[in-house]
């Protein structure tokens, strides 16, 4: 079998629906019931954990900063899209009994792969940020989050080692960026009827590039936000372009608050129709507006005070969020 490396995508994006994706559940939207703490993947449908650890869900529904969203105890991360997403370890540089040192989860498909077919496999990452000081701060970034398929399902870490050192897709690029998604996609030819689909680091350590990213940190562990599993014969299914329309649909913006409470964006056209959200570092909206800009600039927000607010722009089936630091006035 000859692994294909992904192309890399870095952009945020809403709502794209998959309808051919053999994944079912693929955004982790459904749920048995609603996560409350670590480890708990079982509460979504469909999924599973693929070794001895405890892959984690969050959501919504949980109004604690435990497995709520857009806070937990990972991080702050909006979903890619819908409600929710999963997270998981792709690296540890620690010995912790109890604990493999990658996690891995898997998924029954609708349907097993036809082979000789080309498959389009795609999802989305986002590294664990440490801010704002959530109760985990992870210290690395790695490379090597991947999609594996399997004709069987695997529930013990053991199971997997040695680490296999290939996946169908996978990424050579170490991401780091924790206020975005990062999308992995690429395409492989079936070999075998694979009715199962594994997504993790299949990677050995000495196979696996960890930058100290947080020398701050209190975990010695590389783990990323999940969302927006998809395969399909079809790239477009899982919202997989190629070629020139591989771009961010949103162009390069720099935005910051001013003083006055007003926020400030760099390289976007006025006449673009947006909607807005400003957050707090607590998940609460303080601001939530729809409309084009007055000559680059929201005025009037009124931050209640200084510190670190959030900023989500979404236009289309796009979206970007921007870290803001309200001066003292």
């Amino acid at each position: 079998m000859r692994s294909v490396i992904a192309f890399i995508v870095f952009f945020m994006t809403d709502g794209i629906a998959c309808s051919q994706n053999l994944v079912p559940n693929g955004g982790f939207e459904e749920l048995n019931d609603c996560p409350n703490n670590g480890g708990q993947l079982q509460k979504t449908t469909h999924w599973f954990r693929g070794g001895v650890s405890s892959p984690d869900l969050f959501n919504i529904c949980d109004g604690m900063d435990t497995c709520g969203v857009p806070r937990n105890i990972f991080g702050y991360q909006f979903p890619a899209s819908g409600d929710g997403y999963c997270g998981m370890w792709a690296f540890s540089n620690a010995s912790l009994p109890g604990y493999g040192t990658h996690e891995i989860i898997g998924v029954r498909l609708s349907l097993p792969l036809t082979p000789g077919q080309t498959y389009w496999a795609s999802f989305r990452i986002s590294w664990t940020s440490s801010f704002p000081s959530p109760e985990i701060r992870t210290r690395y970034a790695t490379d090597k989050m991947g999609v594996l398929m399997r004709m069987d399902s695997v529930f013990e870490v053991w199971d997997w080692q040695p680490w296999p050192d290939h996946a169908h897709i996978f990424t050579e690029a170490v991401i780091s960026d924790s206020l975005g998604w990062t999308q992995i996609s690429g395409q492989f030819n079936a070999d075998s009827a694979y009715s199962f689909l594994y997504l993790g680091n299949f990677f050995g350590d000495d196979q696996t590039e960890a930058i100290l990213v947080d020398p701050d940190g209190n975990t010695d562990i590389s783990y990323y936000y999940v969302d927006d599993v998809c395969l399909s014969t079809d790239p477009l299914d899982c919202d997989i372009h190629i070629g020139s329309s591989e771009v961010p649909i949103l162009p390069d913006i720099r935005a910051w608050i001013g003083q006055g409470g007003v926020i400030h964006l760099d390289g976007l056209s006025a006449q673009v129709p947006i909607h807005a959200m400003v957050y707090d570092s607590s998940g609460r909206t303080v601001l939530s507006w729809t409309g084009g800009l007055d000559n680059g600039i929201f005025s009037g927000i009124g931050f209640p005070s200084p510190g670190t607010y959030f900023l989500r722009l979404i236009m289309e089936r796009s979206a970007r969020t921007f870290r803001l630091i309200a001066p003292n006035q």
